[in-house]
């Protein structure tokens, strides 16, 4: 007969299920694509870059990061890659709805997508207004 740690008598099937805090905090979803989490944390590092620089660089408050006749070339790049940035949010967003569209959520998508378009629109009304 096995025993946990506290000493106490378990089944065959509780002993096969590990449930210390450490194996919950490990617990990983095995459905989550990796390749497309890692796509979205590289795009938020270079868009935290990106967001920081001015911070780092006190000169680029002084001239647009674009001008070539003063700028150097990490403060060009740093704001040249982030140009991808927006387009690579869209596209791993698409696939998010693809993958969850594929696994038979379809019309909890349909209202989620809508929903989130509608306070995308909402939010952005104010900003629109002060340029």
């Amino acid at each position: 007969m096995k025993t946990n740690e506290t000493g106490s008598a378990i089944g065959e099937s509780e002993s096969q299920v590990d449930s210390s805090p450490e194996a919950n905090c490990l617990a990983v979803r095995r459905d989550r694509n990796n390749a497309v989490d890692a796509l979205r944390g590289l795009v938020m590092i270079i868009m935290a870059l990106d967001h920081t620089r001015d911070y780092f660089h006190s000169a680029v408050m002084s001239f647009p990061p674009e001008d070539l006749t003063r700028t150097t070339v990490a403060v060009f790049f740093t704001r040249w890659i982030t140009h991808i940035c927006a387009p690579v949010f869209f596209f791993t967003t698409g696939l998010g709805a693809f993958f969850w569209l594929g696994r038979g959520h379809t019309q909890s998508l349909t209202s989620f997508l809508v929903k989130r378009g509608l306070w995308l629109v909402l939010l952005e009304l104010p900003s629109s207004d002060s340029q």
